[in-house]
């Protein structure tokens, strides 16, 4: 017969199963802030983009990791530029998820020669990494991406993409401005006006994307939601099941002494214009760039009817 344990034992299995898991998420904490405070304060950050390998069917090899700098300033909102003046930890799990998604081929998007747009795009370094993206698939197909903005960040997302671009040709000696098969663009747009400046010679008048990046743009006090999803509901192309992809931080926000959730609020008017939203499983986010309970990453997609 199998003699129950001790009292005392039991409570010492138990305190020890305890400090397993405490010393666990102790570690993970520390993981997260080994990434999301190494660049807080640098005038530049740098982000490594590990090119992912080609597919067997394709005999062209894979092109080489970059290094994608940027430049950054804290405080940008004391000096008229905005908060998009630095990459915030959002924007730095949405770039990775995207990554992962690319490597893994099972949710990338679908269009082979993919139009993207990037809404509130600050430094410019989510074009940047979904210009690398896309520039190692389908090379036989012209990609575009557009970074969008407004006001005086724009001029640090021009001279960011504009660095990056100069790079193309001095990491891989085969590239250069000629054969880049990504049109990169930086341009002014306002959340849900129409979007007039932004052209592509083989669909002159589509102005909607296969694919729409947003990060950390959730900001109620500073800007309205239903802008945001006005403009998503615009620009998301129906015909090309087109996909939407947010990042969120959570933030306590309270309206008239009562407290007010940006998150509720947006998935409702998503839901409204006929959007559904889903969130990205924590699990399917990069293994290290994530921050479980903090930010989420959603993915907008039409209803199918």
């Amino acid at each position: 017969m199998k003699l129950p344990k001790h009292p005392v034992a039991l409570a010492f299995n138990n305190a020890s199963s305890s400090s397993t898991t405490t010393t666990s998420s102790i570690a993970r904490k520390a993981l997260i802030a080994s990434w999301r405070q190494s660049q807080n304060h640098n005038e530049h950050y740098s982000y490594t983009f590990n090119a992912p390998p080609i597919s067997s069917s394709t005999p062209t090899p894979p092109k080489p990791n970059r290094i994608i700098t940027v430049r950054q300033f804290q405080c940008g909102e004391q000096t008229g530029v905005g908060t998009g003046a630095v990459v915030w930890p959002a924007a730095q799990i949405l770039m990775k998820y995207l990554e992962k998604l690319e490597s893994t081929q099972s949710k990338a998007p679908t269009s082979v020669s993919t139009r993207a747009i990037v809404l509130g795009c600050g430094t410019g370094i989510e074009g940047c990494v979904y210009s690398e993206i896309l520039s190692n698939r389908h090379r036989d197909k012209r990609h575009h991406v557009h970074n969008t903005d407004v006001g005086e960040v724009l001029k640090l997302t021009s001279e960011n993409v504009s660095s990056y671009l100069a790079t193309i040709t001095t990491i891989d000696p085969d590239d250069d401005l000629n054969n880049f098969n990504v049109e990169l663009t930086v341009g002014s747009y306002m959340w849900g006006e129409e979007l007039t400046w932004v052209t592509d010679s083989a669909v002159p008048d589509d102005k909607t994307f296969d694919v729409i990046l947003v990060s950390d743009c959730i900001l109620p006090k500073l800007y309205p939601i239903e802008p945001l999803v006005d403009a998503i509901a615009k620009l998301l192309s129906k015909a090309r099941n087109g996909v939407c992809y947010v990042s969120y931080e959570h933030r306590l926000f309270a309206h008239n002494g009562e407290h007010f959730d940006p998150k509720l609020r947006f998935f409702e008017l998503c839901a409204a214009a006929g959007l559904h939203v889903t969130t990205v499983a924590d699990e399917e986010l990069d293994e290290l760039y994530r921050m479980p309970g903090e930010v989420d990453v959603w993915v907008v997609q039409w209803v199918e009817r």
